[in-house]
């Protein structure tokens, strides 16, 4: 499916897609937004807009703009889940969570604040913040992927541990 179709699936499941710049060998690549996007965080882009950005930027990676009830936990690796683990928040393996390059990020339903650096190797993406999407590519050449093969058609409540820690 073309990456055109999958963010015209995800406007219509209620997310809010943007292009982000694709992949090139560089590290800090992949991820810049190629529109100006904090207009999109409470109304959702058009189909129109859509089509036209990615009739531009056809490689553009997905990035879902957060906030409106969910954000993102982006957890990186096994030293961000040691982190977690050692302020006592766990992660229950049945969540739905989209693979990344470098780890994974949890939906949750919620409202927590956008923060970078939460912990070592973890992340809050929340409103002002969007997170790269499946099936786009990590410059590692590694695809983001859904654990459940597809986009879950709900996430879970966030845990009270990590809100009150958050």
């Amino acid at each position: 499916m073309s990456l055109l179709r999958v963010a015209q699936a995800y406007l219509a499941l209620g997310f809010h897609p943007i292009p982000v710049q694709p992949p090139t060998a560089d590290p800090k690549s992949g991820k810049a937004a190629l529109v100006q996007w904090r207009e999109y965080i409470d109304t959702a882009p058009t189909p129109e807009e859509i089509d036209a950005w990615w009739a531009q930027w056809p490689d553009a990676n997905i990035a879902l703009l957060q906030g409106r009830g969910t954000f993102v936990l982006d957890v990186d690796g096994d030293e961000g889940f040691t982190a977690l683990r050692e302020h006592g928040i766990e992660l229950d393996a049945a969540w739905p969570y989209a693979t990344t390059g470098k780890g994974r990020h949890y939906y949750f339903r919620g409202v927590a604040r956008d923060r970078i650096g939460v912990l070592p190797k973890v992340d809050v993406r929340s409103r002002g913040g969007y997170v790269v999407a499946p099936p786009s590519r990590h410059y590692t050449g590694a695809v983001y992927a859904w654990s459940t093969g597809a986009v879950p058609p709900d996430f879970p409540d966030a845990p009270p541990g990590l809100l009150e820690f958050l």
